[in-house]
């Protein structure tokens, strides 16, 4: 199960109903649907960060694929950065820019991430 730690430090996006811009180098609507960017969050304001929680088995390994796609803004900008974080384990700023060069362009990063022999937990991935 996923959810939000904190459900007020985000909110749903207006929902995007055109087509996103694709760029075969980064993902297509095979590895990034467009159904993706209906379902998207915006960061609250009011909050520095948004995380997602899942709980966990001891001793497993997990296959996370993360999504990012600028379909917020109107104006193409220096990129959006995005500070994200797999509970206090990893950590990686990753400018939008660096990966598409178009507002509405989808791209994603896979992680894996290791559990140890605790009892079951929740984790989080963040991004701020």
């Amino acid at each position: 199960m996923i959810f939000l730690f904190l459900p007020a430090s985000a909110k749903n996006s207006v929902v995007y109903n055109d087509t996103l811009k694709y760029d075969p180098l980064e993902a297509t609507n095979y590895s990034a649907p467009d159904i993706i960017s209906k379902t998207s969050k915006e960061l609250n304001r009011s909050y520095s960060n948004v995380t997602w929680g899942f709980t966990v088995n001891k001793n497993s390994t997990y296959f996370l694929r993360v999504y990012f796609s600028d379909i917020i803004s109107n104006i193409k900008t220096d990129g959006t950065t995005f500070n994200f974080y797999i509970y206090s384990w990893f950590s990686e700023i990753i400018y939008s820019y660096d990966q598409v060069s178009q507002l509405r362009t989808p791209f994603y990063r896979d992680y894996v991430a290791v559990t140890d022999d605790s009892d079951n937990y929740t984790r989080g991935a963040s991004l701020s």
